[in-house]
């Protein structure tokens, strides 16, 4: 039997993406925004996959990094 797929699954998805389309519009790598994050390549990778629960430090590194606010990280439209 295939397992459900929860809301917070979801949400972690759209936040990857979002993070990652931010990261590509400010033409940086992966490898890029983790050392400025000072955080490896693969926790950015897998933030972006949707496979990894973020603390809010971490995103607000990510989002200052972006010179976004962080609420931005999280506009799914």
């Amino acid at each position: 039997m295939a397992k459900a797929v929860s809301k917070s699954d979801t949400t972690l998805k759209k936040l990857g993406l979002r993070i990652a389309k931010l990261r590509e519009a400010a033409g940086l790598n992966q490898t890029e925004l983790a050392h400025r994050c000072n955080k490896d390549r693969q926790i950015i990778s897998l933030l972006e996959l949707g496979r990894s629960n973020p603390t809010v430090k971490t995103l607000s590194l990510i989002a200052q990094e972006l010179n976004v606010p962080i609420a931005e990280l999280f506009r799914f439209d």
